[in-house]
């Protein structure tokens, strides 16, 4: 926020570090989407060109390569920039998660346009993981299995880095011009009862009959949608109780540690258009 070169320092070098710990590239991320929400889409683009003619030169003088610097801003901070954008235009933060998912499902559904058999092509990749041993036989097998639905994973996976990107973004912000907005901002997420109805319906038809491939994996990126909402939900139910801090980290630690867990907050958010329960409880938002 201070100056321009500071922001292509920071992004840059985030981006540059997550050669070696990619979980950073967050960070990189969330720098392009805080100039873009806070001073404007020109702003945020100029950055993010700076920052890839930055990467490109430290890229071919170091490695003899400039790709890397193409590829991390095609897959980070164009989508990065794009949400922002969005959301500094809509000044929603649902229909932005929305559009965002969408987006997920538009890049599975092209993928198996594009593709005639997108697990063999998984399949392929993960084999490449394992050992082809004898030892390791019953790990290719569930390895097969799984290839069917590494799209949907890799989308819903792309999607939820995405949207990380943007509430840390979107936190940074609050904690610079407006304390304690993102957290009002996420505890009030939700989707409308058309989309639920839609997902409930392609869920239904899925189990009830056999349906093309392509239609699990764009549940998976749903998936990504209703675990953020429920999330949210929760959160909101366990602020009301007594000891609400004591419950709000029992909770996050339930869904870190216990993967499964994440069904429980994904049917909350799938219910959520319908049983409200956030408008039911008292001082929702304020724990």
């Amino acid at each position: 926020m201070q100056s321009k070169l500071k922001a292509i320092m920071v992004a840059g070098g985030f981006a540059l570090l997550s050669v070696i710990l990619p979980p950073v590239s967050l960070l990189s991320s969330a720098t392009v989407a805080l100039v873009t929400l806070r001073l404007g889409t020109m702003e945020g683009l100029t950055l993010m060109l700076y920052s890839m003619l930055a990467l490109a030169v430290i890229g071919s003088l170091s490695l003899g390569n400039y790709r890397f610097a193409l590829i991390f801003a095609l897959m980070f901070w164009l989508p990065a920039w794009i949400m922002a954008v969005l959301l500094r235009l809509s000044r929603q933060l649902a229909l932005t998660v929305e559009a965002s998912v969408i987006l997920g499902i538009v890049g599975v559904v092209g993928f198996y346009w594009i593709e005639d058999e997108p697990s063999a092509i998984w399949q392929q990749l993960l084999s490449k993981m394992i050992p082809d041993d004898a030892a390791f036989e019953s790990m290719h097998t569930v390895m097969a299995s799984y290839s069917h639905y590494m799209t949907g994973s890799f989308a819903a996976g792309i999607v939820f880095i995405l949207l990380f990107g943007l509430f840390l973004a979107r936190w940074w912000q609050a904690l610079l011009y407006n304390p304690g907005g993102f957290k009002r901002e996420y505890l009030s997420l939700k989707t409308s009862r058309m989309m639920a109805s839609v997902t409930l319906v392609i869920f239904a038809v899925a189990l009830l009959s056999k349906v093309p491939e392509v239609i699990w994996n764009v549940l998976i990126v749903f998936f990504v949608l209703y675990a953020f909402i429920g999330t949210a939900v929760l959160h909101c139910l366990s602020a009301a109780s007594k000891n609400s801090k004591v419950w709000i980290g029992i909770l996050y630690i339930i869904l870190l540690v216990i993967p499964h867990a994440m069904f429980l907050a994904v049917a909350m958010g799938v219910l959520d258009p319908w049983l409200n329960l956030r408008n039911k409880i008292s001082n929702s938002t304020d724990a």
